[in-house]
């Protein structure tokens, strides 16, 4: 280090105090002999417990107008201390007619409570996830129908068939006038949240018993299945329209052994879903069977273990056929959620009565990305070339999705220097050779990049993190490590010294 003022002595005293120096920091120094310089070994320590914002990941608590519309900011937000701590996604489901109550009535325009929920919870920092119910809510007579009654009216006015089923009680979405209603709302809702700024993710499926894909009920003569591939195609493209770049979630359709007066679940082929749409997999009712997951996909679909499909993670509802304060349903559901690599998963499930599987839970839901180890030269010339060999790994079961259509690999490991006082980064490096989606539990991957800093002589903090390059000066995700700071997003390293040409 170059120390040429008091107050440059004394920062540079104060950091080794908190941060313990080199050796404390496990930040060995290495000679070359062939080259007189030094490598510097940076590991930072692991973070196991601090809850990660990032987006497809964490706790997520429902909210919202399930049956009449009441759209209580405070009821989900307030009346749990934890609901602030320990979740990252709102999660509204609700019917179609309660966000579009009367043709082109909005609520996100027109409904005071819904605005102010909307911003009630950006302003506490909680990401957004909808449900819109399009056919039916459930089996309780007392709850509202999904389809708006001025849809059913101008379907009653046609010649084509109202209804497919009567109990539950679904209108044919293969009616072209379901549909053309159908498509002008879900394309006014992309057009209000197709935002990943504030919207975490969308289920696209919507249909059958709440909306799960049960019971939908759609025509099948003589056991043919394509029109139910033909319509579950036109749906999904709908939303995969609307939401461009929101990643999009749909439960797995396929024959099961719930039926309802012979209408079975949705049968169509995952190439559609995966690989056509890009959506990722969501389970409603996890927990129902530990040890035999409820997706059995082959190797190829469960990327971003790989490369091929971006099927996984798997967003997650318990199963609410246990009490959620049955200690062995718990520890059974949480068993799941780990087999399943989920990254994301309903709050209400009896985890206030089970603090210690929760604090649990939250070192392996999701992804925790970290640097394990970073080498780089301990001298470097203003307009010289620095050469960092970083390793990652992934303390968390799930994966980020970078893969997935709807982002398109815009996440990308990249290192910064700060002047000591200052909160803007003089220089970003993005290292676009590396992709944290490819980072999974159990393995490390090593990246090694050339920087040429180009910047004035002096001191300098260096400091890390994952920035989506659609905005690539501020990290965007939440690191699983113990920095020496955070500033403006990046986790700061280590001091370094740029040396005059």
């Amino acid at each position: 280090m170059k120390i040429n003022s008091f107050f440059s002595f004394f920062l540079s005293i104060f950091f080794f105090s908190v941060s313990v120096g080199c050796k404390k920091n496990n930040q060995p120094v290495v000679d070359d002999p062939n080259t007189g310089s030094k490598t510097l070994i940076i590991s930072p320590a692991r973070d196991s417990i601090t809850v990660l914002h990032n987006p497809l990941m964490s706790l997520v608590k429902y909210a919202g107008g399930y049956a009449d519309g009441n759209w209580d900011l405070a009821e989900w937000t307030t009346s749990d201390p934890n609901i602030v701590a320990d979740c990252n996604i709102v999660y509204i489901r609700s019917p179609w007619v309660n966000f579009e109550p009367t043709e082109g009535n909005y609520v996100w325009k027109n409904n005071a409570s819904f605005k102010s929920l909307i911003e009630g919870l950006k302003s506490k920092g909680f990401r957004l996830a909808f449900r819109v119910m399009c056919q039916d809510d459930g089996l309780d007579p007392k709850l509202v129908r999904g389809t708006p009654p001025y849809v059913i009216d101008a379907m009653k006015a046609g010649t084509y068939n109202v209804m497919s089923k009567s109990n539950p009680r679904y209108p044919d979405v293969t009616n072209p006038i379901w549909q053309e209603k159908f498509k002008t709302f879900i394309l006014a809702f992309g057009k209000e949240f197709n935002d990943p700024a504030v919207t975490d993710y969308i289920d696209a499926n919507g249909l059958g018993l709440w909306g799960e894909g049960n019971l939908v009920g759609i025509p099948t003569p003589n056991d043919n299945h394509d029109q139910e591939r033909a319509y579950y195609d036109w749906h999904l493209g709908i939303y995969a329209q609307a939401f461009t770049k929101v990643i999009l979630a749909v439960n797995p359709c396929t024959f099961g052994s719930w039926s309802n007066n012979g209408a079975e679940q949705i049968k169509t082929d995952l190439d559609i879903p995966i690989g056509k749409y890009g959506c990722v997999w969501r389970r409603d009712g996890i927990g129902q069977d530990v040890n035999k997951p409820y997706i059995q996909p082959t190797s190829s679909q469960l990327a971003p273990f790989n490369s091929t499909f971006p099927a996984c993670p798997i967003i997650c509802e318990p199963w609410s056929g246990f009490a959620s304060t049955n200690r062995d349903y718990m520890n059974r559901l949480f068993n799941d959620v780990i087999l399943h690599h989920g990254n994301a998963l309903s709050y209400d499930a009896g985890w206030d009565a089970n603090p210690d599987l929760l604090a649990k839970l939250i070192t392996k839901l999701g992804y925790r990305l970290r640097p394990v180890k970073i080498e780089l030269q301990d001298q470097v010339k203003s307009s010289g070339t620095m050469q960092i060999s970083h390793t990652w790994t992934n303390d968390g079961v799930g994966a980020l999705p970078n893969g997935n259509i709807r982002w398109n690999n815009k996440y990308a490991i990249a290192f910064a220097l700060f002047k000591y006082s200052e909160h803007t980064p003089t220089k970003v490096y993005v290292d676009s050779k590396s992709n944290p989606g490819v980072l999974v539990n159990g393995s490390n991957t090593t990246y090694t990049t050339d920087i040429q800093w180009n910047v004035p002589a002096g001191d300098y903090w260096l400091a890390v993190g994952i920035i989506d390059q659609t905005k690539p000066t501020t990290p965007s995700l939440d690191l699983a490590i113990k920095a020496l700071g955070r500033r403006n997003g990046w986790y700061l390293l280590k001091t370094i010294t740029i040396d005059a040409d």
